[in-house]
Protein backbone atom coordinates (compact mmCIF):
# COMPACT_ATOMS: atom_id res chain seq x y z
CA UNK A 1 0.00 0.00 0.00
CA UNK A 2 1.44 3.39 -0.85
CA UNK A 3 2.11 5.81 1.95
CA UNK A 4 -0.14 8.75 2.63
CA UNK A 5 0.81 12.29 3.54
CA UNK A 6 -1.07 14.38 6.12
CA UNK A 7 -0.76 18.05 7.14
CA UNK A 8 1.38 18.36 10.28
CA UNK A 9 -1.33 19.58 12.64
CA UNK A 10 -3.26 17.87 15.45
CA UNK A 11 -6.40 17.38 13.35
CA UNK A 12 -4.47 14.92 11.18
CA UNK A 13 -4.07 12.38 13.99
CA UNK A 14 -7.58 10.86 13.62
CA UNK A 15 -7.19 10.92 9.81
CA UNK A 16 -3.94 8.94 10.07
CA UNK A 17 -5.60 6.51 12.47
CA UNK A 18 -8.48 5.98 10.00
CA UNK A 19 -5.99 5.45 7.16
CA UNK A 20 -4.29 2.68 9.14
CA UNK A 21 -7.62 1.16 10.22
CA UNK A 22 -8.79 1.05 6.59
CA UNK A 23 -5.48 -0.41 5.40
CA UNK A 24 -5.69 -3.15 8.03
CA UNK A 25 -9.45 -3.76 7.87
CA UNK A 26 -9.06 -7.49 7.26
CA UNK A 27 -6.94 -8.09 10.37
CA UNK A 28 -8.25 -9.28 13.70
CA UNK A 29 -9.16 -6.59 16.22
CA UNK A 30 -6.15 -6.74 18.51
CA UNK A 31 -3.33 -6.03 16.03
CA UNK A 32 -5.46 -3.50 14.15
CA UNK A 33 -6.37 -1.62 17.33
CA UNK A 34 -2.76 -1.72 18.54
CA UNK A 35 -1.59 -0.32 15.19
CA UNK A 36 -4.20 2.46 15.41
CA UNK A 37 -3.09 3.39 18.93
CA UNK A 38 0.61 3.41 18.08
CA UNK A 39 0.19 5.38 14.86
CA UNK A 40 -1.83 7.95 16.84
CA UNK A 41 1.05 8.31 19.28
CA UNK A 42 3.69 8.57 16.56
CA UNK A 43 1.75 11.07 14.44
CA UNK A 44 1.12 13.15 17.55
CA UNK A 45 4.87 13.14 18.24
CA UNK A 46 5.63 14.08 14.62
CA UNK A 47 3.15 16.96 14.72
CA UNK A 48 4.42 18.17 18.08
CA UNK A 49 8.17 17.79 17.51
CA UNK A 50 8.62 17.79 13.72
CA UNK A 51 9.44 20.91 11.76
CA UNK A 52 7.91 20.24 8.35
CA UNK A 53 4.45 20.93 6.97
CA UNK A 54 3.62 17.25 6.34
CA UNK A 55 3.72 13.87 8.09
CA UNK A 56 3.83 10.67 6.04
CA UNK A 57 2.37 7.34 7.20
CA UNK A 58 3.22 4.05 5.51
CA UNK A 59 1.68 0.62 6.05
CA UNK A 60 3.62 -2.37 4.74
CA UNK A 61 3.00 -6.11 4.88
CA UNK A 62 6.11 -8.11 5.72
CA UNK A 63 6.77 -11.79 5.14
CA UNK A 64 5.76 -14.03 8.02
CA UNK A 65 2.43 -12.53 9.09
CA UNK A 66 3.81 -9.13 10.12
CA UNK A 67 3.10 -5.50 9.37
CA UNK A 68 5.39 -2.48 9.55
CA UNK A 69 4.03 1.02 10.00
CA UNK A 70 6.25 4.06 9.62
CA UNK A 71 5.69 7.73 10.44
CA UNK A 72 8.04 10.16 8.72
CA UNK A 73 8.57 13.83 9.59
CA UNK A 74 11.14 16.53 8.91
CA UNK A 75 12.19 17.02 12.52
CA UNK A 76 15.88 17.24 13.38
CA UNK A 77 15.51 15.61 16.77
CA UNK A 78 16.04 11.92 17.38
CA UNK A 79 13.29 10.42 19.53
CA UNK A 80 14.32 8.66 22.72
CA UNK A 81 12.12 6.27 24.66
CA UNK A 82 11.81 7.11 28.33
CA UNK A 83 9.74 5.90 31.24
CA UNK A 84 7.20 8.61 32.05
CA UNK A 85 6.35 9.48 35.62
CA UNK A 86 2.77 9.00 36.78
CA UNK A 87 2.31 12.77 36.98
CA UNK A 88 3.60 13.46 33.44
CA UNK A 89 0.92 14.78 31.09
CA UNK A 90 2.92 13.87 27.97
CA UNK A 91 5.76 11.59 26.98
CA UNK A 92 4.08 8.20 26.82
CA UNK A 93 4.08 7.68 23.05
CA UNK A 94 7.41 5.91 22.56
CA UNK A 95 6.97 4.12 25.87
CA UNK A 96 3.74 2.60 24.51
CA UNK A 97 5.44 1.74 21.23
CA UNK A 98 8.19 -0.04 23.18
CA UNK A 99 5.66 -1.97 25.24
CA UNK A 100 3.24 -2.98 22.47
CA UNK A 101 5.30 -3.36 19.29
CA UNK A 102 7.26 -6.51 18.52
CA UNK A 103 10.08 -4.36 17.11
CA UNK A 104 10.54 -0.65 16.54
CA UNK A 105 13.21 1.81 15.60
CA UNK A 106 14.17 5.09 13.99
CA UNK A 107 15.92 5.61 10.68
CA UNK A 108 17.03 8.70 8.80
CA UNK A 109 15.86 9.07 5.23
CA UNK A 110 18.49 8.75 2.52
CA UNK A 111 18.92 12.52 2.26
CA UNK A 112 19.20 12.81 6.03
CA UNK A 113 16.65 15.63 6.20
CA UNK A 114 13.85 13.52 7.68
CA UNK A 115 13.39 10.54 9.96
CA UNK A 116 10.98 7.62 10.13
CA UNK A 117 9.87 6.05 13.38
CA UNK A 118 8.60 2.56 12.56
CA UNK A 119 7.14 -0.41 14.39
CA UNK A 120 6.31 -4.01 13.57
CA UNK A 121 3.43 -6.14 14.80
CA UNK A 122 2.52 -9.78 14.30
CA UNK A 123 -0.87 -10.02 12.62
CA UNK A 124 -3.81 -12.39 12.53
CA UNK A 125 -6.14 -12.43 9.57
CA UNK A 126 -9.88 -12.43 10.14
CA UNK A 127 -10.57 -15.05 7.46
CA UNK A 128 -8.53 -17.90 6.03
CA UNK A 129 -6.69 -17.02 2.88
CA UNK A 130 -7.15 -13.27 3.11
CA UNK A 131 -4.18 -10.99 3.38
CA UNK A 132 -3.88 -7.45 4.68
CA UNK A 133 -3.79 -4.66 2.13
CA UNK A 134 -0.30 -3.38 1.59
CA UNK A 135 2.98 -3.59 -0.20
CA UNK A 136 5.25 -6.48 0.63
CA UNK A 137 8.58 -5.34 1.98
CA UNK A 138 11.57 -7.68 1.99
CA UNK A 139 13.69 -5.82 4.52
CA UNK A 140 13.06 -3.01 6.95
Amino acid sequence: MPSRSFPAYPGSVPDARRYVADALADLSDRPRETAELLVSELVTNAVRHGSGPRVEVSVDVLPGERICIGVTDDGDGYPVQRSPRVTDEHGRGLHLVGLLADRWGVRRTSGGDAKTVWFELAVTRTSAGSSPSGTTVDDV
